[in-house]
């Protein structure tokens, strides 16, 4: 059966937080009864210990990816897009500092057309230095670009299968 999301994620090298990120995927397929596809990348830990910590429920299915480090994040998860099977693909950190209940949202506006959704962080509690920097490099960006921006790469977004194939060629 095909699912009717994949969830792209890297493998954090902290097992808590790969064991809390599988408890909400786990509770979010089940409440919704939601088939899902999680495909966790790993390209930083030097052991598979932290993506071996899932335990699949009914409605997950799990796919372990291994990507070397010189490819970094983004590398790591357009292989992990490559590999997706369903017609919606998310990608999420597994430090979840976006709220994986906007997700119900994100599907929604893909069902209205949208071909790609980005979600906002749900963390407003920065580091001091840390919110100061965001502050500045996003009233860059908007200075540059013409239009207001409200938070740069955020960790979470919903995009379409054929938005990854068309930019894949």
């Amino acid at each position: 059966m095909k699912p009717s999301l994949s969830i792209v994620t890297t493998c954090h090298p902290n097992t808590c937080v790969m064991k809390k990120f599988y408890n909400e995927v786990c509770s979010f397929s089940s409440e919704r009864r939601l088939s899902v596809e999680l495909i966790v990348v790993n390209n930083l830990c030097s052991n598979d210990e932290a993506s071996s910590v899932f335990l699949p429920n009914n409605y997950i299915t799990l796919k372990r990816l291994v990507s070397g480090q010189e490819n970094g994040q983004a590398g790591s998860i357009i292989l992990g897009f490559m590999e997706a099977s369903s017609n919606q693909i998310l990608c999420i950190d597994p430090d979840m500092v976006s709220s994986f209940y906007a997700i119900d949202n994100m599907l929604a506006l893909l069902e209205q057309g949208y071909e790609v959704v980005v979600a906002r962080r749900a963390l407003q509690d920065r580091v001091g230095w840390r919110a100061i920097g965001t502050y500045f490099f996003n009233l860059l960006v908007s200075i540059l670009l013409g239009f207001r921006v409200n938070d740069l790469n955020s960790p979470m977004f919903l995009v379409k299968k054929n938005v990854v194939s068309a930019l894949s060629g």
